[in-house]
């Protein structure tokens, strides 16, 4: 049971990881076509919110 519980909390802390950085890329952005011209910017999105299942 411990060993689960730990499990959860570690994915829980990496799902809060991914959000906060998704937010400073939102707000590192000024407008939709910043965005769209940043393409960086996109990849570093899209790949926080795939969050792995373990």
């Amino acid at each position: 049971m411990k060993n689960s519980v730990e499990n959860d909390l570690f994915r829980l802390g990496h799902i809060l990881e991914c959000v906060d950085k998704i937010t400073f890329l939102v707000d590192s952005c000024k407008t939709v076509d910043d965005f769209k011209s940043k393409w960086i910017v996109q990849d570093a999105m899209l790949r926080n919110f795939e969050i792995e299942v373990f």
